[in-house]
C-alpha cells in the first residue's frame, strides 16, 4: 500500500501555487520535529494545518504497475487515480477546483 497527503486550501493570497501548500505542511513538521525530537501525530499536522486555512485528507492505495495498454491521456499510474482519490475527498467536503490550490503528497 502506498500512504498518500491531499492539502487543499483557497487560493486568497496566503497560498498561491503548490508550492506554498507543501512548504507550509513541512515547515509543521520540521519545527515540531526540532523542538521534540520526534515527528508530530497526523491529529497534530491536521489541526495545525486547518488553523492555516488547509485542509488535509490522508488514505492509503495499493501499488500497480502502469498499463503498457493505457490509451495516452488516460488514468496510468496510482498516482494518477491518487489525485482523483484527493480530489474526491476534498469535493465531498465543501472544496471546488476553482478558487484553490492543492498538491498531492507521498507519505
Amino acid at each position: 500500500m502506498r500512504k498518500f497527503v491531499f492539502l487543499i486550501a483557497a487560493d486568497d493570497g496566503m497560498f498561491q501555487d503548490s508550492n506554498d501548500l507543501g512548504h507550509a505542511y513541512g515547515e509543521i513538521i520540521v519545527n515540531y520535529l526540532v523542538q521534540h525530537n520526534t515527528l508530530p501525530e497526523d491529529s497534530f499536522v491536521d489541526e495545525a494545518l486547518e488553523a492555516l486555512g488547509i485542509s488535509c485528507y490522508r488514505f492509503s492505495l495499493p501499488d500497480f504497475a502502469p498499463s503498457e495498454d493505457a490509451p495516452e491521456g488516460h488514468l496510468n499510474t496510482v498516482e494518477d487515480i491518487a489525485v482523483l482519490v484527493g480530489r474526491g475527498m476534498a469535493f465531498s467536503n465543501q472544496w471546488a477546483a476553482d478558487g484553490s490550490v492543492s498538491m498531492l503528497l507521498q507519505a
